[in-house]
């Protein structure tokens, strides 16, 4: 049967090249479909980035001190059930949109903003993803690479705040992660890797939110 394949393969290339001007170019680089995972990368590679989606997961520490912001060294694990998620869509101008619940400003009453303000602190997590930016930018600068078009950032998590389960890390996580999907990045790019990563990029991002916050 394959024999029989390549005999029509090889008839229809006779017929085709006797009939009309065929040019062929030389191809150094190709893509290994062999699964859906290699399609959807295809696909990704070839449709501008429109609209793209990020998760980060909550973590809890066993052992050891999580502190991101100190290089801590900890053994951990990652809870599925509990995540944050951003989202960056393409638009005309940089856009951070506030969370409905976790940023709100306008209360009903003083009891209210009190009850909030103890439940979910004095900001959400736009402070986050503004840094998370801004660093971004940096490290674009920094390499020398363009920055991406403008965007609209959105951000949504249920991931329990005051509790010991990197909150704020998984928004500024899912933050990066989105911009450089949506920059067309890896790591590597800017000069970083999965270790440097958690301690430079996020220690940075928390000097800022509190320096900015305290002085």
């Amino acid at each position: 049967f394959l024999l029989f394949i390549l005999f029509l393969k090889g008839q229809f290339i006779k017929w085709l090249i006797s009939e009309s001007d065929v040019r062929a170019i030389p191809i150094d680089n190709h893509f290994k479909i062999d699964s859906l995972i290699e399609y959807k990368k295809v696909l990704d590679f070839y449709t501008p980035c429109k609209e793209v989606t990020e998760y980060a997961y909550a973590r809890a520490g066993l052992i050891g001190n999580p502190s991101d912001g100190y290089f801590g060294k900890t053994i951990a694990l990652s809870i599925s059930q509990y995540s944050a998620r951003v989202t960056i869509r393409q638009g005309s101008k940089i856009v951070l949109v506030p969370h409905l619940q976790f940023d709100r400003e306008t209360f009903e009453s003083l009891d209210e903003l009190t009850d909030h303000t103890d439940l979910a602190g004095y900001y959400g997590g736009l402070r986050l993803m503004r840094a998370t930016c801004k660093r971004f930018c940096e490290l674009c600068r920094a390499a020398n690479i363009p920055r991406p078009p403008p965007f609209t950032i959105t951000y949504s998590t249920n991931i329990p705040f005051a509790c010991g389960m990197s909150g704020s890390s998984a928004i500024i996580t899912a933050s990066f992660k989105a911009l450089l999907r949506y920059s067309g990045l890896k790591l590597s790019d800017l000069g970083l890797n999965r270790e440097t990563f958690a301690g430079y990029t996020l220690i940075n991002n928390f000097f800022q939110i509190f320096f900015n916050f305290f002085f």
